[in-house]
């Protein structure tokens, strides 16, 4: 059924690939750089700049990254990748995650219009009365009806009989719930309806157990509850206007795309692979744009029961022709909506233009990457190179190992004095915060100064004389527990780190090498005019800085 698809996005692909114009008098003759020929504008630039920059990435210098882009692309497509498979799987999978989008956004998501008078409306509908229910579970009918009798004549209450033990004729269990009318099960709600506080339903069973329902209250619709509800409702409200409209989108679209279903072939199916060889090639959906035979959609349709996984196998034949249903309708509808999406041809209208352009673009670009600047060996040689040069970016820094105490300045030189006639830091520690202080294992270069400074005196196993320590000029004495000097790390230990290191700055140099061959073989006009104005309206200043 994609098929049909697959190729129209195809010619779609290859047609926005090859054709494209920057005439500078498109965009009022803001000539911005020429490229062997190829007019660029500042609008051109200022489309690319959205998408290519990333989050902190500092404007440029000079268009040169615009230009290398561009160099690249047209490189790309002298050499008719945008054929490629792989190009054009990616830019379908793009392009038809995207228009969906936009047509949900266009179709659904601006049509709904949902005010407080309907929010209103729905939570007295469906929200209210609410109910506090109290559930009362017995092991034998008789028991219960016992205590059904006892709450009518009012010669009981419900306090007495739930704190009662099973062997005293008391309930196996109870627990007290509020309900609503959206969330009351579907078998309580004729037993409670018209009940008011106080009154119980009578006992009905439920597998082994017979259950009473007593009513401890019903209220009414109220402001607060409804300001604590009103966003689930409003999700409620959404979720119900999403399908209508998203029903009637589809609807539209079946008339559209002159969806026929053959329903007496629909009901002859059987799921788990008894439907009869001979209906496997019938078809049983036919669209303007494809067909769907028998065996296709069973498959389609097993996928999904066998998704269910241990629920499946608890399913009868009824339920499974349900889900085989549900399936068909799906595989409807998301065709139906990918179809109408690519027929809106979003991709030439604007703000999705650019992006589209833009992604079409780099996809070209990484195919030209895979062929040319992809590196995949790197040799022990080359690892072992680089470890030499970059050992003091491969080594672990010098770290320290201490336990320290801040405190007020009598409490610290109280404790000081105590360790100081022998008691263990640990063990003082404890006396008077009831917990051992933690050992802390930090770079030296990471300590504060005052810190640093006081543990650089210190020997293993020393404590230092109480200090001053921070803008609050709080007491502090420490015990230097370890010291570590800086040591290169193995080199079998970094040699997977340094792998893709290599690897990305000899596809850099290739890519380089690649452009700086391209630049020499072009004709490259700058308009700085231009560029000095274009950088001004970006960075929003007089420099471009």
């Amino acid at each position: 059924m994609y098929g049909l698809i697959r190729t129209a996005l195809l010619i779609l692909v290859i047609t926005i690939a090859v054709n494209v114009d920057h005439e500078a008098g498109a965009w009022g003759n803001k000539k911005l750089v020429t490229i062997n020929g190829i007019k660029y504008t500042t609008e051109d630039y200022k489309h690319w700049w959205d998408s290519f920059k990333t989050k902190d990435m500092e404007f440029p210098d000079s268009p040169q990254s615009f230009i290398d882009w561009h160099l690249l692309i047209e490189e790309a497509r002298s050499m008719e990748l945008f054929l490629m498979p792989s190009y054009v799987k990616k830019i379908n999978t793009f392009l038809k995650a995207r228009t969906l989008m936009i047509l949900k956004y266009e179709e659904v998501d601006s049509k709904m219009d949902i005010t407080d008078k309907d929010l209103r409306k729905h939570y007295e509908e469906f929200h209210t009365p609410s109910i506090i229910v109290r559930m009362i579970v017995f092991d034998e009918k008789e028991k219960a009806s016992d205590v059904f009798d006892g709450l009518k004549s009012q010669t009981r209450t419900v306090e007495e009989i739930i704190n009662l033990p099973p062997e005293e004729r008391g309930p196996v269990f109870t627990t007290e719930k509020r309900y609503r009318p959206v969330t009351i099960p579907k078998n309580w709600s004729e037993r409670l309806k018209g009940l008011g506080p106080g009154d119980a339903t009578e006992p009905f069973e439920s597998g082994i157990n017979h259950i009473l329902l007593f009513v401890v209250d019903v209220m009414g619709p109220d402001d607060t509850d409804f300001e604590n509800r009103k966003k689930k409702i409003q999700k409620e409200l959404r979720k119900q206007d999403q399908a209508e409209l998203t029903g009637n989108l589809v609807k539209r679209l079946k008339k559209k795309f002159h969806v026929e279903v053959d329903e007496e072939l629909f009901k002859a199916l059987r799921p788990d692979n008894m439907t009869p060889e001979e209906l496997l090639d019938k078809i049983l959906l036919k669209t303007d744009k494809a067909e769907v035979t028998v065996d296709y959609f069973l498959k389609q349709a097993q996928k999904n029961i066998i998704a269910r996984g241990r629920h499946a196998m608890a399913m009868n034949e009824e339920e499974k022709k349900r889900l085989m249903r549900g399936t068909l309708n799906t595989m409807i509808s998301q065709s139906l909506t990918t179809w109408e999406a690519l027929d809106r041809h979003f991709e030439e209208k604007e703000p999705f233009k650019w992006v589209y352009e833009f992604y079409t673009q780099h996809r070209l670009i990484k195919e030209l990457e895979k062929r040319f600047f992809t590196v995949n060996k790197v040799s022990e040689e080359e690892i072992t190179l680089y470890y030499k040069e970059h050992l003091d970016e491969l080594t672990r820094p010098k770290t320290v190992k201490f336990m320290e105490l801040v405190d007020e300045e009598r409490l610290i030189k109280k404790m000081w004095l105590e360790i100081t006639t022998g008691e263990n830091i640990s063990e003082v520690a404890q006396k008077y915060y009831s917990r051992k202080p933690p050992v802390r294992k930090v770079p030296v270069d990471h300590l504060d100064p005052i810190l640093k400074k006081v543990i650089e005196k210190l020997t293993k196993g020393e404590v230092s004389d109480p200090f001053e320590k921070g803008a609050n000029k709080r007491t502090a004495i420490v015990k230097l527990i370890e010291r570590k000097s800086a040591c290169p790390m193995p080199l079998d230990m970094v040699k997977e780190k340094i792998r893709p290191i290599i690897k990305e700055q000899k596809s850099n140099k290739l890519r380089n090498d690649y452009l700086t061959k391209l630049k020499a073989e072009s004709t490259i006009e700058v308009i700085e005019k231009a560029w000095e104005k274009v950088k001004k309206e970006l960075t929003g200043n007089e420099n471009g800085n």
